[in-house]
């Protein structure tokens, strides 16, 4: 029923604005941000986590960055720990959460999950997973030691929690999107990250549904005034673009090791709201334009970032 009625609302621009509209500014506690295994069973999880952790060692393994005996910072977990489950099941030391969100999420097939992507794990691995979270009848209890979770706190305020140089290594797969201060975002990331230490990011640039029955990049065409009232609140996509997370690399004197464009829409749909981009997109190229989903490996270069 539910799904039929947003099938609806995405069919009328007008209705699904005045949607996000009420969301936003009078129900933003009601959010479902981050939350991705919620719709899928036990089986499908454990491929969604197995899938994302896939990404990050092999976009890390590709330039000869090991996670073994590693402190990794993990942005953005969601309604689930299991990335960092298997990143220590890797080898990985620790691997510290950090959410924005206390995602919404149900607990007794959270604990499912866990049980069975353990029982999957080859026996070394097995034995390293089960040294970080303890599985009871009707719960669980990760050791901090281990995995530490950290939630309702932004990025940018997380030096305070944290302190500096805490990681070797930082992961987040579709989450910087949903940031709206990303300057103060790679500030604090600079700082948190141990000199010549690594990050990876994924960035999923798409409108995630927003105005998708327009077109997919009908939401750039949108007044930056009225994106926000229609989601600043909810995390609703930030709407920027590969040409402004290039710039904060440089500004923050991150090497960019590799930059892999995995989505790409069409010369059609790039057209189709070129002449109609709200201002703030003004000197965007076609080319950046038609990006909508990217990763990006990135090194430190010093402390230098430290001493500002």
């Amino acid at each position: 029923m539910f799904e039929k009625m947003k099938t609806v609302v995405r069919k009328n621009p007008v209705m699904e604005g005045m949607i996000y509209l009420i969301h936003n500014n009078l129900l933003p506690f009601v959010n479902f941000s981050g939350t991705s295994i919620e719709d899928k069973d036990v089986p499908e999880s454990i491929e969604h986590i197995e899938s994302v952790t896939g990404i990050y060692t092999s976009k890390l393994s590709g330039h000869g960055i090991e996670i073994s005996n590693k402190t990794i910072l993990e942005v953005g977990p969601g309604d689930n720990l299991g990335v960092a489950l298997k990143l220590l099941s890797l080898g990985a030391q620790k691997v510290i959460c950090l959410d924005r969100f206390r995602c919404h999420r149900n607990e007794t097939k959270v604990r499912a999950v866990y049980r069975e992507l353990i029982e999957r794990m080859a026996p070394k691995e097995r034995e390293r997973a089960s040294e970080a979270v303890l599985l009871t009848q009707d719960g669980y209890r990760f050791w901090s030691d281990k995995i530490e979770y950290i939630f309702g706190t932004e990025v940018e305020r997380s030096l305070e929690i944290l302190g500096r140089e805490i990681a070797d290594i930082i992961l987040s797969n579709a989450v910087l999107e949903h940031v709206y201060n990303l300057e103060e975002t790679f500030r604090n990331l600079v700082l948190l990250l141990k000199p010549g230490g690594y990050m990876y990011h994924g960035v999923d640039l798409r409108c995630h549904n927003r105005f998708r029955g327009k077109s997919e990049l009908f939401f750039l065409t949108l007044p930056q005034w009225l994106w926000n009232l229609m989601g600043c609140n909810i995390g609703a996509p930030n709407r920027k673009r590969i040409g402004y997370y290039r710039g904060l690399f440089e500004k923050f004197k991150l090497t960019l090791i590799s930059e892999s464009v995995t989505l790409e829409a069409d010369a059609e749909e790039v057209e189709k709201s070129y002449d109609h981009l709200d201002k703030e997109f003004e000197g965007t190229s076609r080319e950046e334009l038609k990006v909508l989903a990217v990763g990006f490996v990135l090194q430190s270069e010093s402390n230098q970032m430290a001493k500002m």
